[in-house]
């Protein structure tokens, strides 16, 4: 009997819902087929996850966390308020391109507002951020005095535009240029 921990059992969960989804949308996918791909009972599935709707919000959380930090981490990395702004909006758009699949299966199956409240925790974790972002570019001379809530609202929903363009068109290639120079002139001092 392979013995693992909880947290492993979860992950292992979500990698095979996450691969079923993908494969075969939320609605065909059950939970007898996520059991046997995650290589464990039904029964333990349900030990797990009351039902399919607690998985998905569960993945919903795991993945807005996954982004979350990956944006905290290159934020960090960085010393200028212009490259911490780059990083950001280049790390959403590369993960909304990584997980192109699964915002697909999501969007057409769930719709934008399953999992609302999530989003709307981890949408003002990500304002937060860029607020700070714009806060310390203001303080260091290198923006202008701008309405940082204001900036931080049109950063969020170019990034959502991006993301919709990214499922709509697969084709679509951003490139910094496209997305981050027509923002930084705006906010630019001098």
């Amino acid at each position: 009997m392979n013995k693992r921990s909880v947290s492993q059992t979860k992950r292992a969960i979500m990698e095979a819902a996450l691969n079923l989804f993908v494969k075969h949308g939320f609605t065909r996918t059950t939970m007898r087929m996520i059991a046997k791909e995650a290589n464990i009972s039904v029964g333990a599935l349900y030990l797990h996850f009351k039902n399919k709707e607690a998985l998905c919000l569960f993945i919903l959380r795991e993945k807005l966390g996954e982004l979350f930090r990956k944006l905290e981490d290159v934020t960090r990395n960085k010393t200028k308020a212009e490259e911490k702004l780059k990083a950001f909006m280049g790390t959403c758009i590369e993960y909304a391109k990584d997980n192109r699949e699964l915002i697909v299966a999501h969007s057409a199956e769930k719709g934008f507002t399953f999992g609302l409240e999530i989003k709307k925790e981890y949408s003002a974790k990500q304002r937060g951020l860029i607020k700070e972002i714009v806060l310390e570019g203001i303080r260091t001379g290198e923006f202008k005095e701008i309405d940082v809530e204001g900036v931080a609202n049109t950063v969020m929903a170019l990034i959502r535009g991006f993301v919709l363009s990214l499922v709509i068109d697969e084709e679509c290639n951003l490139k910094e240029k496209d997305y981050f120079l027509p923002l930084f002139y705006g906010l630019k001092k001098g």
